[in-house]
């Protein structure tokens, strides 16, 4: 996502966007803060699963805390250098901007090595899918590297593939309303979405290279994901007070859903566009509810960059603005909660793993006691995800109507009398934790 343009809707579709220099993370404090206090043991008693469908070690509920699908934002046009994979390369985000460097380094977005990591991540966080940023447009970067993690996708165990849904809208965003060109411009987008992936019964791709004729009978659009039994495309146009182009478009080939940017849960204009659900992008708290759709944030920041219309910032308080958005989202149990994002460094909404660069000015993620955790955003996201199923080992939860914590010990509850070392302590909606100790 690039605020910039959004900024300044009509100043036509920017072909770079920059990203962030590599740089050595920066160590930990040697300063952990107090000792963890003394703890006392309550057994959980039944919980009440099945045999074999709570994992060794966790605290389930006989219930489920929700049932909602889990979707992430993933940005997949990074490029280290200059480089002639595909035609189009300038299209892509470079890492020259950005003030947070990835645990994994700076890293090319065809980079099956980096792919392979992200989606271990991912499974082990329970996201279900991903939609592919392609809301600044349809560029030959964004086909190629979807081909690319698609077909890194079909080498890996069907168990462990996340299937992934493009979004798209720049040719009807970055037009003045009333532009003819724009609706005509963004269907010539959305039919090469779909030829080239969510209608695509064969292994063969225009950008493909070593990647093609992948072992196995899957074809491309095996890892396209369908919601309501179709190819699933998100729309980023979100309503302006001088009108919209096509805010109203469909295409009977997909399933159509929209997203936008920070909205007014209120306004009359939100609740129409979201009729559907708010599928992204970054939201401020209290979100906008749908029964559909509800998106959580981490945070976000383009301030960092200085330039024209970079004017906005949503502080993540140290974790705290991402749980309060969970906790909401999970409150209402929509059909699907949607994280915006895995890993767009350049607005700073990322939850990947990353630490600040020095010398840029970026806040470390850090635990109770200061301590810098690079992956604090991923643990809360996996938390809440997993909570689907239970509470995880060794992760320390409270109620929100309740100061008192418990770390999942063994398959029990065990009180916790300080905050633990590097890891956030997870609120749950009212009551959760006193309901499985009676």
């Amino acid at each position: 996502m690039h605020w910039l343009s959004r900024s300044l809707p009509w100043v036509g579709l920017l072909a770079v966007y920059a990203c962030g220099d590599d740089a050595s993370p920066r160590s930990e404090s040697a300063d952990a803060g107090p000792d963890a206090g003394a703890q006392s043991e309550t057994s959980t008693g039944d919980t009440g699963a099945e045999a074999g469908t709570c994992p060794q070690g966790w605290v389930c509920p006989a219930v489920p805390v929700y049932t909602s699908v889990v979707g992430s934002w993933y940005t997949n046009i990074y490029r280290i250098t200059t480089d002639t994979k595909a035609p189009g390369y300038a299209e892509a985000f470079h890492w020259s901007d950005c003030r947070y460097r990835p645990s994994l380094g700076t890293y090319d977005s065809d980079n099956v090595g980096v792919l392979s990591t992200h989606l271990d991540q991912m499974k082990a966080a329970r996201i279900d899918f991903l939609m592919l940023d392609g809301t600044n447009g349809y560029s030959t970067t964004l086909a190629y590297d979807t081909d690319v993690l698609i077909h890194t996708q079909l080498k890996r165990d069907p168990s462990m593939r996340i299937p992934i849904a493009l979004t798209l809208g720049a040719q009807l965003w970055a037009n003045p309303p009333g532009t003819a060109s724009a609706v005509p411009n963004h269907q010539a987008e959305v039919d090469k979405g779909f030829v080239d992936f969510a209608n695509n019964a064969t292994q063969n791709f225009t950008y493909a290279k070593a990647l093609s004729n992948t072992a196995g009978a899957e074809p491309i659009n095996s890892v396209y994901f369908k919601w309501d039994s179709k190819p699933l495309m998100v729309v980023y146009n979100p309503p302006s007070p001088g009108g919209n182009n096509g805010i109203d478009w469909m295409d009977p080939r997909f399933t159509v859903r929209r997203a936008g940017s920070i909205v007014n849960p209120n306004a009359q204009s939100t609740k129409d566009y979201g009729a559907l659900g708010w599928w992204g992008w970054v939201t401020e708290y209290p979100q906008y509810i749908s029964k559909e759709a509800i998106a959580v944030s981490p945070g976000a920041d383009n301030k960092h960059r200085g330039c024209a219309g970079c004017d906005y910032a949503l502080d993540r308080e140290n974790g705290q603005l991402f749980i309060r958005e969970w906790l909401r989202a999970i409150e209402n149990n929509p059909r699907v909660i949607v994280i915006a994002a895995w890993n767009d460094n350049i607005d700073e909404t990322a939850i990947e793993p990353a630490s600040p660069i020095a010398g840029k000015g970026g806040p470390a993620y850090v635990d109770s006691y200061g301590v810098e955790t690079p992956d604090w955003y991923l643990q809360i996201a996996s938390a809440y995800s997993n909570l689907r199923t239970g509470l995880m080992p060794d992760n320390v939860y409270r109620d929100d109507d309740s100061t008192t914590m418990f770390r999942v010990t063994a398959g029990k509850l065990v009180a916790e009398s300080s905050f633990p070392h590097n890891r956030p302590v997870i609120v749950l909606p009212k009551g959760t934790l006193a309901n499985l100790l009676r």
